[in-house]
């Protein structure tokens, strides 16, 4: 097959090689109540002629187990429910199962014999909450070993982005740090994002800060009303309920935001 010929011809060596690896679903029509989901799977190396594809099926039992893993091992993040063994355990399952769920026997020969040099996942967004980065390759190893991108498919047609060669030229930066006040390091990230202008003379940059105990809710809606930045850039943890995913929120000084 033409799309890993080029594992072992000729070329020059140590040329990029990224695979693509494209999960799509069929129609923008969602399924109702168990049904499964169906969905389109891809491989093709960048530059080459041939895709790879094979259909795929996420039954509701399938994803209800990948969301229970999902759940255990947020709680576990928080110091409750599962051990280090049994969260170790619950990485390996989700991992396997998002590789044989979507790759299956023949994906998975094909993923390990092509030769790459990163791994670009391209993901519709009704799969967006599922963590691509556990998937496992046919070795066991985690796919995200080698250099890995995300890209989200979606039904919905986007705004168009900044030109900044007909528009205001400044990048406005708002820079949220550490409102809880455990991460550690943080201060080092917010002493690079204030550092840009230094490396970028030819751009103006703006960056407003937020830190610690001044990002709460109020002094965060107060920064954005009225501004128009470019880059919100938040340091700190958020807040997800698998049972009512609309009330997921990031954690500000004072509060889920």
């Amino acid at each position: 097959m033409m799309l890993n010929e080029s594992r072992h011809g000729g070329g020059a060596a140590n040329q990029p090689r990224v695979v693509q690896l494209q999960v799509s679903r069929y129609t923008r029509a969602l399924p109702r109540g168990r049904d499964p989901l169906q969905f389109l799977v891809g491989l093709h190396v960048e530059g080459t002629p041939i895709a790879w594809q094979r259909n795929a099926t996420l039954t509701r039992d399938d994803e209800h187990r990948l969301l229970d893993g999902i759940d255990g091992l947020r709680r576990w993040s928080g110091g409750v429910g599962l051990t280090r063994r049994t969260a170790r355990s619950a990485v390996d399952e989700i991992g396997s199962t998002l590789r044989d769920v979507f790759l299956g026997a023949e994906g998975r020969g094909l993923l390990r014999d092509l030769d790459r040099t990163a791994l670009l996942l391209v993901v519709d967004e009704t799969i967006l909450h599922l963590p691509w980065e556990m998937m496992r390759d046919d070795a066991d190893r985690l796919l995200v070993s080698e250099p890995f991108g995300r890209i989200i498919t979606t039904r919905l047609v986007t705004p168009p982005g900044r030109d900044p060669t007909s528009e205001d030229p400044t990048v406005r930066i708002l820079a949220v740090e550490n409102p809880t006040e455990d991460l550690a390091s943080s201060e080092n990230v917010l002493e690079m994002i204030h550092g840009l202008q230094e490396f970028s003379p030819d751009l103006e940059i703006e960056v407003t800060t937020l830190a610690r105990r001044r990002a709460t809710r109020g002094g965060f809606a107060a920064a954005v009303e009225g501004r128009d930045y470019d880059i919100i850039h938040f340091a700190g943890h958020g807040s997800f309920d698998t049972a009512q995913p609309g009330d997921s929120a990031v954690v500000l000084a004072d509060g889920p935001f």
